[in-house]
């Protein structure tokens, strides 16, 4: 009942097999239960077809979405997990470099921090974050400066140790790549911003 012609035959067909990207399967028999939300987002799709109306196709798409999303939620625990604990390594170091600007920090260290191999960990950070280790403190250290430069009381050779610079020439730079001015100018449209 409610089923379309092509689908009054599915028990007749063959089944499909469907390749999803990262690994997910869909297990190829599951029992459904009324208590099931699967079962009762399959009934929802059926009952939309039967509905009918503007809204019915958009319905149907839904909870379809819905099936599928629930499917492959359950063949996939042990993928969710490792992501998870991925995440919780890559925010680790990401805590580390932080609450340690000034200290001198390399990839390695920060590896053994989230307890990865260097290669591993600079994977996971840029799948996470889209940079690499050192690029993200990089820019993690500007943000900092940028707030401290704020403040005139703090030098700009002062800023740069407290943001893990070696010296102030080297701050310039790396300040003027990721921001396009340097240090100095920035500080001066920033004070002019809060005197106007």
């Amino acid at each position: 009942k409610g089923l379309p012609p092509f689908g009054k035959a599915l028990g007749k067909r063959r089944p499909y097999e469907i390749r999803l990207a990262d690994g997910f399967r869909i297990p190829p028999v599951r029992a459904c239960t009324p208590q099931d939300e699967v079962y009762a987002n399959f009934d929802a799709l059926i009952r939309a077809g039967d509905r009918g109306g503007p809204t019915a196709v958009l319905d149907q798409r839904a909870s379809l979405l819905r099936i599928v999303s629930k499917l492959l939620q359950a063949s996939a625990p042990r993928q969710e997990t490792d992501d998870r604990r991925n995440l919780a390594r890559v925010q680790r170091a990401m805590s580390h470099m932080a609450a340690h600007l000034a200290q001198p920090l390399d990839a390695e260290q920060l590896a053994e921090i989230a307890g990865l191999s260097r290669v591993h960990f600079t994977r996971l950070f840029r799948e996470h974050t889209g940079y690499t280790p050192m690029l993200y403190l990089r820019r993690l250290r500007v943000e900092a400066a940028r707030q401290w430069l704020a403040d005139v009381e703090l030098s700009i050779k002062e800023i740069a140790v407290r943001c893990g610079f070696d010296d102030p020439y080297h701050f310039s730079k790396v300040f003027h790549q990721l921001d396009g001015l340097p240090p100095s100018i920035y500080r001066e449209a920033l004070l002019a911003g809060k005197k106007a």
